[in-house]
C-alpha cells in the first residue's frame, strides 16, 4: 500500500458564510480530507458541507468565547471522501449557517 499526501495550502476567508475550496490534484480511490476552522462573533457555530459524498469525521469548538480583539475559541471540523474519479467536485464549506465567520 502506498500512501501519498498532496496538500493544497490554506484558504483564508473573512467575513464569509460560504467557501469553496480547491481540491488538489488527486487519483480516484484517494482519499481527500479537507479541515476548515473558524472564530466566530457567536460562537458556538458550525461549519457543514453540502457537496455530495463528504462526511464529517470531527468536530471540536474549544469554549463559547465569542471572537474579540485578542479573545475568542475556535471550532475545527474535518470532512473526508474517497474520490469516486480524478475531477471530483470541489467542496463547498458554510459558515454557521448565515452569520459570518
Amino acid at each position: 500500500m502506498a500512501i501519498s499526501l498532496h496538500t493544497e495550502g490554506s484558504w483564508v476567508a473573512a467575513n464569509a458564510t460560504t467557501q469553496a475550496v480547491t481540491l488538489p490534484t488527486h487519483s480516484t480511490g484517494d482519499m481527500l480530507i479537507v479541515r476548515a476552522g473558524m472564530k466566530h462573533a457567536t460562537l458556538p457555530g458550525n461549519i457543514t458541507c453540502g457537496t455530495a459524498g463528504w462526511l464529517q469525521i470531527d468536530e471540536h469548538n474549544n469554549g463559547t468565547t465569542a471572537s474579540g480583539n485578542g479573545s475568542g475559541d475556535v471550532e475545527i471540523v474535518s470532512f473526508w471522501k474517497i474520490a469516486t474519479s480524478a475531477a471530483e467536485t470541489n467542496p463547498t464549506l458554510t459558515y454557521h449557517a448565515s452569520v459570518a465567520a
